[in-house]
């Protein structure tokens, strides 16, 4: 590709987002000040006021990406776009973005490393993470209540006398993992029959699910109670209870996602789901970077908004 100016890159690069999007991952590059690229070699000479956004995961990308560069875009940044995967490919991505002299970072779903993150807070470069978070890394994080929503998810399964929990994510550094679960473990305590009986990592998307369902009911201890952090993973599962086991839900089996997608409330599918407030927590994010790159604050903050717990057909009626 050979383009006269980062302005054009970055209007093919928005243009390139579905692409992008069905590859894997992606990073947004969002410009305010603009100068001249190689025509040859696509070697940015010199740009000013970059912000940075990798986004791990192509539903978390999905959900993300298009409210976080309209919200940067209203704030009169221009974004771009390219592609990182692991925390190597996030650490180069930062490289390159430190050498455009960028001044702040968003990062989806992943952190960069200690080391990274080290080098952006003495050159002043402010980094906001959103929906994770990782020891030792110099940034703030915007991400739900995941205590509360654990304590939502836990008082509603003792009121429905269910005993026993499985927990499924697709990361085990999660920090909405760790605060669901916590909070859960803590709130289901008080019942002495009721246990969290196992936790599953490395768990993503529609297959997954149906082949860990699978997995499950093969074991001589099932669960009754199946907590999933992505809808994705947690539709799987449903399907596999109905289409592979026959097992009876929500009577056997009680499945809750997190996400809110839009499948997730048709009338065939009725799931038990956490709503994110993805707009709320877009917004949050992108105004907690801009107030720091304007106040030159390397002051972390730890932002945490409500999640609503949704209760629908895969869970019992009281």
């Amino acid at each position: 590709m050979r383009l006269g100016n980062t302005v054009e890159f970055t209007h093919v690069a928005l243009g390139l987002i579905p692409e992008i999007l069905n590859a894997i991952d992606v990073i947004v590059a969002v410009c305010e000040e603009l100068r001249m690229v190689d025509t040859e070699v696509m070697e940015v000479r010199h740009i000013q006021h970059i912000i940075a956004a990798p986004a791990v995961g192509i539903n978390d990308a999905i959900r993300w990406l298009p409210g976080e560069c309209e919200a940067i875009t209203e704030k009169g940044f221009k974004p771009v776009v390219q592609s990182a995967n692991t925390t190597e490919s996030v650490d180069k991505a930062f490289t390159d973005f430190l050498s455009y002299q960028v001044d702040g970072v968003i990062v989806f779903s992943i952190s960069p490393s200690a080391n990274m993150s080290a080098l952006c807070f003495r050159s002043n470069i402010p980094i906001v993470i959103l929906n994770h978070s990782t020891p030792g890394i110099n940034a703030s994080v915007v991400t739900i209540d995941s205590t509360k929503v654990g304590r939502q998810i836990g008082n509603a399964v003792l009121e429905r006398s269910y005993k026993r929990i499985t927990i499924i994510s697709s990361d085990a550094h999660s920090q909405v993992l760790s605060g669901i679960s916590d909070a859960l473990t803590e709130t289901v305590s008080q019942a002495p029959e009721t246990e969290i009986i196992s936790q599953l990592t490395g768990v993503h998307g529609y297959e997954a699910g149906v082949q860990t369902i699978i997995d499950l009911w093969a074991e001589d201890v099932k669960p009754d109670v199946i907590v999933c952090t992505s809808d994705y993973t947690a539709l799987g599962i449903l399907a596999g209870c109905r289409h592979k086991l026959g097992i009876k839900v929500p009577e056997e089996l009680c499945i809750i996602g997190l996400g809110d997608i839009p499948v997730s409330g048709w009338k065939d599918h009725d799931l038990s789901t956490v709503k994110i407030p993805h707009d709320e927590l877009v917004k949050t994010t992108v105004t907690t970077l801009i107030s720091k790159i304007e106040t030159q604050s390397m002051e972390p903050e730890n932002i945490k908004l409500d999640a609503k717990l949704i209760l629908r057909g895969t869970i019992k009626n009281l």
